[in-house]
């Protein structure tokens, strides 16, 4: 049987690849040239379709970087992942960033406010305590909010055990 020769537009056309890639493909020996300008359409597909499968199988690419089974696993781990995460969110079991935010604020204002009316509060259940000791109070507690906001965590007092 004789080969047919064809030029690298008719090859791309055939096999469905830009121009540049069957010049490519020829460097790597993959598509074979009969001649200046010419390759051998038979040999060149049968290279080509031969080399496409082991990358689709699972071997390395050519320039032995990319692993395709590797990489459609990941792919379909992603896709498993944000079907997860679509679900979550679909039966209010996750929340977005924007969403946790507000909540987040309101919570944090909340206890501020609550924090900064303890002075009164405990002078209310403490008729006892004077002017001064509320001013005191107060002061305690808006150094404990700062403390809060710039540390993260108050450091509790010496004879003061957490609670578990």
């Amino acid at each position: 049987m004789h080969e047919t020769e064809v030029d690298a537009k008719t090859l791309s056309e055939f096999l469905g690849l830009h121009p540049r890639q069957v010049l490519k493909l020829a460097e790597q020996g993959l598509i074979v040239r009969t001649g200046r300008g010419k390759f051998a359409l038979t040999q060149s597909c049968a290279n080509t379709v031969k080399h496409f499968r082991e990358q689709l199988a699972g071997h390395k690419s050519a320039d032995g970087k990319i692993d395709a089974m590797k990489s459609n696993a990941l792919l379909k781990e992603s896709q498993r992942r944000l079907v997860d995460l679509k679900y979550q969110q679909l039966a209010a079991t996750l929340i977005s960033m924007a969403e946790l935010e507000l909540v987040w604020a309101d919570l944090v204002r909340s206890c501020r406010m609550l924090f900064q009316s303890f002075a009164a509060r405990a002078r209310s259940e403490l008729p006892h305590l004077t002017d001064a000791d509320q001013l005191t109070l107060e002061r305690l507690g808006e150094v404990m909010l700062r403390e809060c906001a710039l540390k993260g965590k108050a450091p509790l007092p010496a004879s003061s055990k957490p609670i578990d």
